[in-house]
């Protein structure tokens, strides 16, 4: 449950969760840029079903022992902008946004001109990087509902992106006598 009084973006942490063959720890960022931060009072799953990086792993080969868990917070982003814990477990995951961020608005780019490039280009991101799995998720929605829906849902992302940007922007407060200004890739 978020028990702040503010809305997380990013949430970095170490879930021991070992189960009968487990290694234990995984490390999970859950990145909540590309959809809906989660709000004070909120309750949420650590398995979640949008954006996750997890690592951990199973060995069947190890002994068996009792399932425990415990959840250890690194890191968290809230939608003003401000940040708990330790920045530097965030250096990797802020910087898979940034790129995520660049390569989904070259992607709605490409979509509002070519249908055609719009999936050679997501391909192509697949390929290339989808750490966060967001372009897996638009291809998923390709594969089950078409193209048309693929680009909404493009759009949707880059849609929820734009809000957290700008959301972040006006709770920035410049210093007395300046002006602050949004900058955002063309």
């Amino acid at each position: 449950m978020n028990l702040s009084t503010k809305s997380i973006l990013l949430l970095i942490g170490d879930l021991d969760a070992s189960g009968s063959h487990s290694n234990g720890g995984t490390l999970l960022t859950m990145e909540y840029f590309f959809g809906d931060p989660i709000s004070p009072g909120e309750t949420f799953s650590l398995v979640k079903q949008s954006f996750v990086l997890a690592s951990c792993c199973i060995n069947p080969l190890r002994e068996a022992h009792e399932p425990k868990a415990r959840f250890g917070l690194m890191f968290v982003q809230f939608l003003d902008g401000s940040t708990f814990g330790d920045a530097a477990k965030a250096k990797h995951a802020l910087a898979d946004r940034d790129r995520t961020l660049k390569a989904l608005r070259t992607l709605a780019q490409v979509a509002a001109k070519d249908k055609q490039r719009f999936q050679s280009q997501l391909e192509r991101q697949l390929r290339l990087d989808d750490t966060l799995g967001v372009f897996a998720s638009i291809r998923e929605t390709q594969e089950q509902k078409g193209a048309d829906a693929a680009i909404a849902r493009t759009y949707k992302i880059l849609d929820a992106a734009e809000d957290s940007l700008e959301t972040w922007a006006l709770h920035q407060r410049p210093p007395k006598g300046q002006r602050l200004t949004l900058i955002t890739a063309s």
